[in-house]
C-alpha cells in the first residue's frame, strides 16, 4: 500500500475531500431551497437559497485551491481533479457514479482508497517514514 509523503499532504487530502462533498451537498440542496422560496413565496427560502449559493461558491473555491496539487504517491496522477481525457482504471471504485466522490468518501472514512488512474491502494492514515 502506497503512502503519502507528509502529514500536510494527508491533511490537504482530507480537507479537499470534505470541501468536495460539502460543495456537492449544497448544490443538491439548492433547488429545494429555491422551490421553497420562489413557489411558496417564503422569504426564509429565498434567504436560504442565497446562503446556499454563496456557500457553494465559497466551498467550491476552497476545494479548487486545496486539491490542485494532490497527486497519487505512485503514478503522480491528480486525485480529486478529473480531466475529460483521463483514463479510469477498471479497479477504481465509484460512489454516486463518481470516482472522485469515492476517493473523497474513502479518504475521510476509511484507511485507504484506490487511485482512479493506476488502481493501486493508497494509505490515508500515516505518512511515509523518513529513510524508507
Amino acid at each position: 500500500m502506497h503512502r503519502f509523503a507528509s502529514r500536510r499532504t494527508l491533511w490537504r487530502l482530507k480537507f479537499s475531500s470534505l470541501c468536495f462533498l460539502a460543495c456537492g451537498a449544497t448544490w443538491i440542496a439548492l433547488p429545494a431551497a429555491l422551490v421553497w422560496g420562489m413557489f411558496f413565496h417564503d422569504p426564509r427560502g429565498i434567504r436560504l437559497t442565497i446562503i446556499l449559493l454563496g456557500s457553494a461558491f465559497g466551498v467550491g473555491l476552497l476545494y479548487l485551491m486545496t486539491s490542485g496539487n494532490l497527486r497519487c504517491p505512485l503514478c503522480r496522477g491528480q486525485l480529486l481533479r478529473k480531466l475529460a481525457a483521463t483514463p479510469v482504471s477498471p479497479k477504481a471504485s465509484r460512489a454516486f457514479g463518481s470516482v472522485r466522490a469515492a476517493i473523497a468518501l474513502r479518504a475521510l472514512f476509511t484507511r485507504w482508497f484506490r487511485c482512479f488512474h493506476c488502481g493501486e491502494p493508497c494509505n490515508t492514515r500515516e505518512p511515509r517514514q523518513r529513510g524508507h
